[in-house]
Order: structure tokens, then C-alpha cells, then sequence
């Protein structure tokens, strides 16, 4: 993705760019639809940064999505649009140990050491 194709993948990527610059106001962002040049005005003036460091910032976050987007097609998994995932906390393997460690010591499946009333707990 480049500055040019911003515009075209904007609905998919208007959340990361949310996330990622919070000041943003929902206005910023739809004014902007995409357009580098709007973008990196609304950073200037809600981050207070220089013309310069706000459009390096939007380039490396530009190619930061282009590059998960293409590793992402290279392995055959999530589009641009599903680059909003990355965002999201992944849900924790514990849970599934602790069922998976629970269901081969469960005392019901052949403990017969114990009561009704202690199987059925």
C-alpha cells in the first residue's frame, strides 16, 4: 500500500489509524477519507507535530499495514481489513489447559474412591 492507495483501503484500515492516533476525532478521520495530505494535517494539529514527522509517521504506519497485508496473503489468512485483529487481545491459552487438565482428572471418569455426593461436585 502506498500514499495513493490509502484512499481506496480506507474503511478497512480507518480503525487501526483510530487506535493508533487517538486524538483523532471522528471527524478528522472522515474528513481525511483517506486522503494523505488531510491525515497528515489533522495529526499536525491534534499532536502538534511538524509536517514532516507526521507524514513520517503515517509512511511507516502505511508500510507497517502493507507489510502485515502481505504476509498475511503470502500465508493465505486475514486481509487489510482484518488488520484490526492485530489490535485485539488474544484470549488466553489458560483456559483451555485448565479444561483439557480438569477433564483427564476428573474423578467421575473411573475414581471409584469417592462418594456420589464427592463425584458430582
Amino acid at each position: 500500500m502506498n500514499r495513493n492507495t490509502l484512499q481506496g483501503s480506507w474503511k478497512q484500515i480507518k480503525g487501526n489509524v483510530k487506535n493508533k492516533w487517538g486524538k483523532l476525532t471522528d471527524d478528522d478521520l472522515e474528513q481525511a477519507s483517506g486522503n494523505f495530505d488531510v491525515l497528515v494535517g489533522s495529526l499536525q494539529k491534534r499532536y502538534g507535530l511538524e509536517r514532516q514527522a507526521a507524514e513520517k509517521q503515517l509512511d511507516e504506519f502505511i508500510s507497517a499495514i502493507d507489510t502485515r497485508s502481505m504476509e498475511n496473503k503470502s500465508q493465505g489468512t486475514a486481509s487489510v481489513g482484518d488488520d484490526q485483529n492485530l489490535n485485539k487481545p488474544q484470549m488466553p491459552t489458560a483456559g483451555r489447559d485448565e479444561r483439557f487438565n480438569r477433564s483427564q482428572n476428573n474423578p467421575v471418569s473411573g475414581d471409584k474412591s469417592l462418594s456420589n455426593k464427592e463425584r458430582h461436585v
